[in-house]
């Protein structure tokens, strides 16, 4: 399930089609909408993207709806107590840098 593009902690939403899957769960993506391609590191037994798949992916710059980012001790984790928060809109989350 994508999350509304309404929220303004969404950077970055998209469809991608999956080409190529290879064994160390690095998948190569190409954009459906934009002139992009995405090579992503997977948890494979968390979730299965076989090849000519598709899956949305959003880049957010938190995960409060509201986009209001965490301030204090802790600040930046992606587990945040809070009720409603974007993850619960997507089957698969991920946290880092990019």
């Amino acid at each position: 399930m994508a999350a509304t593009a309404a929220s303004s902690a969404i950077l970055f939403t998209d469809m991608f089609a999956v080409s190529a899957v290879d064994k160390v769960s690095r998948i190569a993506a190409k954009s459906n909408n934009h002139d992009m391609r995405l090579t992503l590191d997977i948890n494979t037994d968390l979730i299965d993207l076989p090849t000519d798949s598709t899956f949305n992916l959003a880049l957010a710059s938190t995960l409060n709806p509201d986009g209001a980012g965490k301030e204090g001790a802790g600040a930046g984790g992606w587990r945040a107590d809070i009720e409603g928060g974007l993850a619960d809109d997507w089957e698969y989350v991920m946290y880092g840098k990019v």
